[in-house]
């Protein structure tokens, strides 16, 4: 009897695992299918006959009426899934090629999956993994921290893991209780080696939330060889930039203070680094930039454009990690890995530096400074990361993060003269300086396996400043004289934010974000001017502080299997002396699949920001920059956009078309002629409000596996303003309005030590408003003072701009180390686009006007090395 049973059993066991093995490939299978008002059953055989299986049923769990069916080479487990569920109907394997159907229990129970996923590697968070179950099309994402949590059927799952560049994960499991499971992807040194559902990249596309990984944007080509974060959006459809070399964003109709930048969740006022050409993101320390331009979340508020939010690593949680590059322009070494003895503690530390200054002064002789003049200028950046990062357990997180970056311009001029009659003494120092500093605490804890929440306290500081000193001296036997200038302008905002998040997934087909905090707003000018023969003066707005109270929940649902819906409403509320602002801000998101391919997506979304940028539209680019609050006077700026697409996607290849209609009201904009002068109080007098508006299209083409990958974008929009004191009422096109813009993106990995990247841009040419006519005034003062009589307000337009980039990366990857040499060139045909547009003298000597162009072709090199 014994061995009956035992004998009973090895069979059993020997069948389940025939059964477990033959079940993957036959759900794999796909089938071709097409019905119209047939009988269930009738559909069961032609379901039989098409993929070889057998079903076995009771009769009484058969729903009547008829069906319509339409499959075109779809997998077996998703004609099950979409054919099944509506009737509350599942199947499982009996043995070999039999499924049998039963009714699903009404009161059928359910449980959680939830944990994190991880470079295996490096132990780092991965952002944005999709986690799809195969047998019920159910799926999520994992969010910022990495966290997932998916609520099923009690059954048996099947759970794919997958990441673009990592290779797919698949876990078997039998869900009959919460489960806290751990993921960790295996990265591959080849895109075109990782192992690609289409299935599951089909439902990880959201139109409405693009995202670059380190991975994408470390293989473009750029300015002085220097990887940059922001340099890369402006490739992305809808996304236009500024002069020639800037990371200025203008993003559907907006202005480049219009985009909320945010650091690890912290918001960042200047993003950039010599006069806008670099950003401040260091790529040795960014993870993941998602950008959301059109259906933008609930939980984001302040700004009218656009949310670009940039994620920091955590560390190498497996050892220590040294990077160091040396370039044309910089150099910068990163250390990240777990404390000594210390493995759930995790320290990044990142500093950057010009040299631009120091080389300078090395080049500093007699040749260009005689001995009565010394006259040189200069220019240096900096900035440093920091972040300490400590998981006290698998539900429980801390981090603490900084960021700190000053540019310094300045100019130094000096001259003396002596000899036995007199002597001079002459100093002049000039000083333009800016910066951004970043401190932030950061709790993140799983709830339960269906909740989790965040809490963060931070501070962010923007300084801008100016300073003037000047001396002169002259002395003899009989006489003395003496005079000395000091001037100085400094602007800063001070942010110090509070705020609690959570997510919650109370089933499959719900999820809840919700969130609320404060932001106290400190906005401090001071002007300072001493001189020998005045007293000292000080000017303008010394402190103004500003209270502002934001609030959002967000639903996201799965309303039917092929529609779904992102529902939400950020809430906003502003306080400055007496002043209050509010406004309820709804945004909605729909997309609706009509095939396994193709997806149709709509959104709106209402916006207001608080805040004003002034800045010296004579600068050139050169960040000018004074943030200021809205007044009584002065209103908060309001935009509502729509937008709506179609997006096919198979396999590697997406294409994706969009429409967007974005009018914005109470935006501000210098009156004609004006800008503002550091030592001036009354700049509400100097600007006007009025509205604007943008609408157009934008096209995407892109290949995203294999050796050789990339994208083709196209946008054409238009973009207008109109204020009732400018351009005589009329409207006007907006500086930045272009009506084509294209972008080309080419990538090819030659082997695992070489890959090649090539980009090419072109764009309409931006506009500016010029003088008409010219007349001169003499005075004793100002002999042959030009005055200049300015027409409509950005008539001109620039020529068209275009250009092309390349680089090559030669990798040598050894077991304790990895070498890395770029070569590239910037503007490889040598296009002379032009950056802005001076008052001239031709060779006759007549008035014309002529177009500075910046940047040459310009070739660059860097080395990098890791270990």
């Amino acid at each position: 009897m014994v061995k009956k049973i035992a004998l009973f059993i090895l069979i059993l066991i020997v069948n389940f695992v025939n059964i477990f093995g033959q079940k993957e490939g036959i759900l794999s299978k796909k089938i071709t299918l097409k019905v119209k008002k047939v009988t269930f059953l009738e559909l069961l055989k032609e379901i039989e006959l098409k993929s070889e299986i057998k079903f076995s049923f009771y009769q009484k769990s058969i729903p009547e009426g008829k069906f319509s069916f339409n499959f075109n080479k779809e997998e077996l487990s998703d004609v099950l899934a979409i054919v099944f569920q509506p009737q509350s109907l599942i199947y499982s394997v009996l043995y070999g090629n039999n499924f049998v159907i039963t009714k699903q229990e009404n009161k059928i129970k359910k449980f959680t999956i939830s944990g994190f996923v991880y470079d295996e590697k490096t132990g780092e968070k991965l952002i944005g993994v999709n986690i799809y179950n195969v047998y019920s099309l159910k799926n999520t994402t994992t969010n910022q921290d990495g966290f997932y949590s998916l609520t099923l059927e009690e059954d048996s799952i099947y759970l794919v893991y997958s990441y673009i560049g990592f290779i797919n994960s698949e876990k078997h499991k039998l869900l009959n209780k919460n489960i806290s499971e751990n993921i960790y992807l295996e990265s591959s040194f080849f895109t075109f080696s990782a192992k690609v559902n289409s299935k599951t990249d089909n439902t990880k596309f959201k139109p409405d939330e693009i995202h670059l990984s380190i991975k994408t944007f470390k293989q473009f080509p750029v300015l002085f060889g220097e990887v940059d974060v922001l340099k890369s959006l402006q490739l992305l459809p809808g996304v236009n930039a500024g002069n020639d070399g800037t990371t200025g964003l203008n993003i559907r109709g907006g202005a480049p203070d219009q985009n909320l930048i945010l650091l690890d969740d912290v918001p960042v006022y200047n993003p950039s680094h010599i006069y806008g050409f670099i950003s401040i993101f260091n790529s040795d320390v960014v993870q993941d930039v998602g950008l959301m331009k059109g259906g933008i979340s609930a939980r984001y508020g302040g700004r009218l454009s656009s949310v670009i939010d940039v994620r920091t690593i955590d560390g190498n949680k497996k050892k220590l990690k040294v990077q160091a590059s040396i370039g044309l322009l910089s150099s910068k070494i990163t250390l990240d890995g777990p404390l000594p003895k210390n493995k759930k503690t995790t320290v990044v530390l990142s500093i950057r530096r010009t040299y631009l200054d120091v080389l300078s002064a090395l080049t500093k002789s007699n040749l260009f400074n005689n001995q009565f003049s010394n006259l040189y200028s200069g220019y240096y950046f900096y900035d440093a990361n920091a972040k300490l990062n400590h998981r006290f357990n698998k539900n429980h997180q801390l981090t603490l993060s900084f960021y700190s970056g000053i540019d310094n311009s300045y100019l130094k001029n000096s001259f003396t003269l002596k000899n036995p009659q007199k002597s001079i003494k002459e100093k002049d120092r000039q000083s333009l300086f800016w910066g951004n500093t970043i401190t932030s605490f950061r709790y993140n804890h799983v709830i339960s396996p269906k909740i989790f929440g965040w809490f963060l306290a931070s501070n962010s500081t923007y300084n801008f400043g100016n300073i003037s000193e000047y001396s002169y001296s002259e002395k003899n036997d009989s006489s003395r004289f003496e005079t000395s200038y000091d001037y100085s302008f400094n602007s800063k905002i001070r942010d110090w934010i509070f705020s609690y998040n959570f997510e919650y997934k109370p089933f499959s087909w719900l999820s809840i974000k919700s969130g609320s905090g404060f932001i106290f707003h400190k906005f401090e000018r001071e002007v300072r001017v001493e001189s020998n023969t005045i007293v000292t003066k000080k000017n303008g707005l010394d402190v103004v502080n500003a209270i502002e109270f934001n609030a959002y929940t967000e639903f996201k649902l799965k309303i039917t299997r092929k529609l779904g819906a992102v529902s939400g409403l950020h809430y906003a509320q502003y306080n400055l002396q007496g002043v209050q602002y509010g406004l309820p801000q709804p945004r909605l998101n729909l997309n609706y699949k009509l095939n396994k391919n193709i997806l149709l997506h709509a959104g709106y979304a209402s916006s207001m920001q608080f805040l004003h940028l002034l800045t010296n539209s004579n600068a050139s680019g050169i960040p000018i920059d004074l943030w200021l609050p809205s007044t009584q006077k002065i209103k908060p700026e309001k935009a509502n956009i729509v937008s709506g697409g179609i997006s096919y996607n198979k396999g590697n290849y997406l294409i994706n078309i969009e429409g967007f209609n974005k009018n914005m009201m109470d935006i501000i904009e210098y009156k004609d002629q004006v800008n503002y002068l550091g030592s001036d109080n009354n700049w509400e007098d100097k600007i006007v409000t009025g509205k604007g508006w943008a609408y157009g299209v934008e096209f995407l083409a892109e290949k995203r596996n294999g050796k050789t990958n990339g994208w083709i974008s196209y946008t054409w929009s238009k973009n207008y303003r109109q204020f009732d004191n400018i351009n005589n009422g009329k409207n006007f096109p907006y500086k930045y309005d272009r009506r084509h813009n294209i972008s080309f993106v080419l990538t090819h990995e030659f082997s695992k030590k070489i890959d090649a990247n090539l980009t090419w841009v072109y764009s309409s040419g931006a506009n500016a408003t010029l003088p008409t006519q010219v007349y001169y005034a003499n005075s004793s003062t100002a002999p042959n003072n030009a005055i200049f009589i300015y027409g409509e307000r950005n008539a001109y337009k620039f020529p068209n701009y275009h250009r092309m980039d390349f680089s090559i990366n030669v990798k040598k990857i050894r077991d304790k180390y990895t070498r890395v040499w770029s070569f590239g060139a910037y503007n490889i045909y040598n296009r002379w686009n032009a950056f802005y547009i001076t008052p001239a003298y031709n060779n006759d000597g007549k008035r014309e006007f002529q177009l500075v162009s910046l940047f040459p072709f310009l070739p660059s090199i860097n080395y990098k090395i890791a270990f």
